[in-house]
Order: structure tokens, then C-alpha cells, then sequence
């Protein structure tokens, strides 16, 4: 009798930690699975993006360039100001630009901002700027408008900033304002709180747009 419970014991047990291996064995076979599909999830969407990104460049008719947007600092002005610089009537030169790159109006999809480079031409540093913005609007706008007009930005900049500041550009398209006559331009610098300018600084903005086919 002791040995026939011992036995039926140890089948009882073994019978156990067998199905316990298989089941741990099944489970590791699905989490192999599951990181396998989301492997797989993320290489479609790298391919995706990747794709998104060169349809994007392939499609680009033309760039429209407003060089030497000049400004100047003045000293003295403290953090708690925003410095407000503006041009109120660019040319936007579209047709100068269609006729140089032998398009049409019909040709073009949308114009979303692409670059922009604010720099000293002084060579003196911009190490106060906390942030810096640039806005588009029609001309007939009193102030460019913070966030519905800001074509590019760069913020937390924390005293980084030397002679120049790349900004990233916004994601809204701006085609019917710059396939009309002139728009109005204002660039905004930030101060860190606490400090003043120390000096003169004259520098220039460098804005350009990229006209995508439809």
C-alpha cells in the first residue's frame, strides 16, 4: 500500500510538472510570438515613415528664400520683454519663383515652412535668447497672431545660443498667403527672465518655404 501511494504520488506530481513545463514552455512560444508581430509592427512603420519622407522630398516643385531679414538688438532691455520685430509687406515674389522653376499656380499642393536661421552679423553672441519665434500674416493684420501664424520656433534654449539659431519649422501650410502679392513677417525673441541685454547685436533672419507639388 506504501509503495502504491508512492507511486501514485510521484505520478501525480510528475503528471504536474509536466503539464506545468509545457504550459511555461507554451508561454514563452506566445511572448516569442507577440514580440515577433510587434517587431514586425514597428519595421512597417519605420518603412512607412521612411517612404512618407523621401515622397515628401520628391515632391518639392520649388523653395522660396527671404534672405537678410535684418534686425537689431539695443541694450538694456530686460528679460521680461519680448523683443518684436517686424516686417510688414514681403514681397512674396511667386511669380518670379514660378517663372524660374517653369511652374504654374495649379502645379503647386500646399507651401509649408522648411528652414529658417536667425544669426549675428557681428559676430557677437545671443547667449541671453531663452526662445525665439517667427510668425507669418496677411498684411493687413495689426500683430501676427502666436500660435495660428508661427511658421517656425525654438525654445528652452537656456543661454545655448552663440551667433546663430536654427529654428524648426511649424507644420501648417501657408499656400494661400504666399501665392498672393506681399505677407507681413514678424520675428519674436524671448529673453532669459532675470537678464538684460548687454549689448548692440545686429543680426538677420533667413526664412525659406518649400512649394509641394499636389
Amino acid at each position: 500500500m506504501g509503495l502504491l501511494f508512492c507511486f501514485q504520488r510521484c505520478n501525480y506530481f510528475g503528471a504536474n510538472q509536466s503539464a506545468f513545463i509545457y504550459s511555461s514552455i507554451k508561454n514563452i512560444d506566445m511572448s516569442l510570438s507577440n514580440i515577433k508581430r510587434f517587431g514586425v509592427l514597428i519595421l512597417m512603420g519605420i518603412v512607412l515613415f521612411s517612404s512618407a519622407c523621401r515622397k515628401e522630398q520628391r515632391d518639392v516643385l520649388f523653395e522660396m528664400t527671404y534672405p537678410n531679414l535684418e534686425f537689431e538688438v539695443i541694450p538694456g532691455i530686460s528679460g521680461s520683454q519680448a523683443l518684436v520685430f517686424s516686417y510688414p509687406a514681403i514681397d512674396t515674389k511667386i511669380n518670379s519663383f514660378l517663372t524660374q522653376n517653369n511652374a504654374t499656380l495649379e502645379d503647386i499642393g500646399s507651401i509649408q515652412p522648411l528652414r529658417a536661421r536667425i544669426e549675428t552679423t557681428d559676430g557677437r553672441s545671443l547667449y541671453f535668447l531663452q526662445r525665439a519665434e517667427i510668425r507669418v500674416c496677411n498684411t493687413d493684420s495689426s500683430d501676427c497672431q502666436p500660435l495660428f501664424d508661427q511658421a517656425f520656433d525654438a525654445s528652452d534654449l537656456n543661454g545655448s545660443v552663440s551667433t546663430s539659431l536654427d529654428l524648426i519649422p511649424g507644420l501648417k501650410a501657408r499656400t494661400d498667403l504666399l501665392t498672393s502679392d506681399y505677407f507681413k513677417l514678424e520675428i519674436i525673441l524671448y529673453l532669459n527672465i532675470g537678464t538684460v541685454t548687454p549689448y548692440n547685436v545686429k543680426g538677420r533672419a533667413n526664412v525659406t518655404f518649400a512649394a509641394l507639388k499636389k
